[in-house]
């Protein structure tokens, strides 16, 4: 899923509601837009509370099949979510090489938050990020925190009025996930790129005895 407006200490999903999705004769086919060579396929088997969920969905998928539930419903930040499925559902996401689910920008995937807009547009002044083309700000971005930030589950609190992203970027320089794409989606917007905050897991755990990827809670990350 991803979100396109911040609010400390969280992210929201504004102007983004839901919409169904009508199945296809079969009634387990699920088409979300049109694919475009070249395509794969990925088998998923994702457990749902109550039958109801979130899918967890590769980038770029364009239909679903195998999908034995009564509801699909998809945003327009690329969330697919469905209800009246079993306790574990497996089906096959049919993927392409561009993204499908995900809508063009608007305006709110440049807005900035106050008070913490000032700051990152500060951040990208002292990088000398504005007189910089899109690719090269990218690149001194990530070299950015690549360079001048580490990895860290633990944080201990801010000082006094500080806020949660002063304290990253100009204190501790250390966090988790979250942290890092915070914050490098308000550096993106100061410069007038449009990015949104996106949420999901990295599939790295590769059984060999079941010939899958398994992707554990550990493996969440934004």
């Amino acid at each position: 899923a991803s979100y396109n407006a911040f609010s400390m200490p969280a992210w929201l999903a504004v102007d983004a509601g839901f919409s169904a999705v009508q199945p296809e004769a079969d009634g387990t086919t699920w088409k979300l837009g049109a694919g475009s060579p070249p395509e794969t396929q990925v088998t998923v088997s994702a457990p749902l509370r109550r039958g109801r969920g979130v899918l967890p969905l590769p980038g770029g998928v364009f239909e679903i099949d195998r999908l034995a539930v009564v509801h699909v419903e998809r945003n327009r930040l690329g969330a697919v979510k469905v209800d009246e499925g079993l306790g574990l559902v497996t089906y096959a996401a049919r993927v392409t090489s561009r993204s499908v689910l995900d809508e063009t920008p608007t305006e709110a995937d440049l807005t900035l938050p106050i008070p913490d807009g000032a700051l990152v547009s500060r951040v990208a002044r002292d990088l000398g990020l504005g007189s910089l083309p899109a690719e090269e700000a990218l690149t001194r971005v990530r070299a950015y925190f690549r360079d001048n930030f580490r990895y860290s589950l633990y944080r201990a609190p801010p000082d006094g009025e500080m806020s949660a992203l002063d304290d990253f970027l100009n204190r501790s320089r250390a966090g988790h996930c979250e942290y890092f794409a915070t914050a490098t989606v308000m550096l993106l917007r100061s410069l007038g790129v449009p990015a949104r905050y996106a949420a999901g897991y990295s599939a790295q755990e590769y059984s060999a005895l079941e010939k899958a990827f398994v992707v554990r809670n550990r493996h969440a990350h934004a």
